[in-house]
């Protein structure tokens, strides 16, 4: 084998072996928490930011999810960069309120996947809102213990 096709194998063994690790994604997330200056920047480009949510991305591809007024579960898949979260429960901390007509709607649980993009520490989603603004929600991955 010449030194060419010698340095064409150890790059492609390199460039496939460093990828396989950033595929495992489960554990725990919480939302990031800007410092002074990211809030200014992420200000800038979005409405705001989303705080409070806390998932935990299971080994058998079940996920469960708070933030400050429900809490849900359901199973997870990683589509190239994209991960789709598919419900199965979703319940209001407040009971009472899982109880009212006007609020069952967000109870709802639909087929169609919510969805969030990897990054380099954990995954973001943006969020078009009824009057045209643009907040988003960081999810950074908690170290482990």
């Amino acid at each position: 084998m010449s030194i060419k096709n010698l340095v064409i194998v150890i790059i492609f063994i390199l460039f496939f072996s460093c990828g396989s690790n950033s595929r495992d994604i489960t554990g725990e997330y919480e939302s990031f928490k800007p410092n002074f200056i990211e809030k200014i920047v992420i200000n800038l480009k979005y409405k705001g930011y989303i705080q409070g949510t806390h998932i935990n991305l299971k080994n058998d591809s079940t996920f469960v999810m708070s933030n400050c007024s429900m809490s849900s579960s359901g199973k997870w898949t990683l589509s190239n960069d994209t991960l789709l979260l598919y419900y199965e429960t979703k319940k209001f901390h407040i009971d009472s309120l899982n109880n009212l007509k006007e609020w069952k709607k967000n109870l709802l649980i639909s087929k169609i996947p919510d969805k969030y993009i990897k990054t380099n520490n954990g995954f973001k989603k943006i969020y078009k809102n009824k009057n045209n603004t643009i907040t988003i929600e960081k999810l950074a991955k908690k170290p482990d213990n």
